[in-house]
């Protein structure tokens, strides 16, 4: 069976096979039998957290996995985790919470710990998004909802009088 049955969210790839999150493990099923995914203790290509928050597929078929301490990248050869932190001198802080995950381009699009961040695959780097860089925005974006449109851009919402989008 699964790891548990608080579900926090799911996704089927485009293998066919279907993700579990759960806020005791990540459960992998395929067709048949679960796999279950779990922090070890010094494992470091275990998953990052158990409380898992969103599962994305990116367009190369890479599963990204959003928990409450990090991002991790399963490697379907190894069947192993690769783990990165917006903050990783402090594992614990607030901002390594991952909450939403979206695809823009090169880069993945967070809501780490309710602010907005990109992670360049390449560098495997966390950048903090600035409103700076857009005209009449001065400060940094607090994001309360991410959503991605059929055109490829990213609606990201503050509130309900603010909304900004990404392309």
């Amino acid at each position: 069976g699964m790891s548990s049955n608080n579900v926090n969210c799911f996704h089927q790839d485009n293998y066919g096979f279907i993700w579990i999150g759960t806020q005791s493990g990540l459960n992998l099923y395929n067709g048949l039998d679960f796999k279950i995914f779990r922090n070890e203790l010094n494992n470091q290509e275990s998953l990052a957290s158990d409380n898992i928050h969103k599962i994305f597929e990116s367009k190369d078929s890479t599963i990204w996995i959003c928990s409450e301490i990090g991002l991790s990248f399963y490697d379907r050869g190894s069947e192993s985790f690769k783990n990165f932190f917006p903050d990783s001198s402090e594992l614990y802080s607030s901002i390594n919470k991952i909450q939403e995950i979206y695809e823009l381009g090169d880069f993945l699009v967070l809501n780490a710990g309710g602010l907005l961040y990109t992670f360049n695959r390449e560098t495997s780097k966390f950048e903090r998004f600035n409103k700076k860089l857009l005209p009449r925005v001065n400060d940094f974006i607090e994001p309360n909802g991410m959503i991605p449109d059929s055109n490829g851009m990213i609606w990201v919402f503050e509130d309900k009088n603010d909304e900004l989008l990404l392309n």
